[in-house]
């Protein structure tokens, strides 16, 4: 049961923080003289992304992964396809709710849907791997 739980929190961790890393490449590489003259606001909006979106995670995604992990205990689900797919619906539908809020007009909007996906499927296999240590036969002990 811990180890389902240290599994949840790394990987509802890792949405925001690869998110946040997107964002901060797209900031620098939009505009190549940032980076020489303006890096710390570059850096200052990707972590203010990053601690926004890790608090907006824990209270609303984190409850969505926990009720997966439980249906994922109860019914023994092994096969890594299962988490990356359940990750990315729940990337899809996070970002579904929050997508407005966050970048209203933003040309960040649209290539946001499909990288939540992707976000989402690594996030499923990060779980897969802590909270069942990467076996698919072998149920826990």
């Amino acid at each position: 049961m811990i180890r389902m739980l240290v599994a949840l929190v790394a990987a509802n961790v890792a949405a925001p923080f690869l998110l946040s890393l997107y964002i901060l490449a797209r900031i620098t590489l939009d505009d190549p003289t940032l980076v020489f003259s303006s890096i710390e606001s570059s850096l200052l909006v990707s972590l203010a992304i990053f601690y926004a979106g890790l608090g907006e995670v824990f209270l609303s995604a984190f409850p969505i992964s926990l009720l997966l992990a439980l249906a994922e205990r109860y019914f023994r689900w092994r096969a890594p396809w299962i988490y990356l797919v359940a990750g990315a619906i729940t990337g899809v539908g996070f970002t579904l709710l929050t997508n407005d809020w966050h970048f209203p007009g933003s040309p960040f909007r649209q290539p946001i849907f499909p990288l939540t996906v992707v976000i989402g499927a690594v996030c499923g296999w990060i779980y897969w791997r802590i909270a069942t240590g990467g076996r698919t036969k072998a149920p826990l002990a």
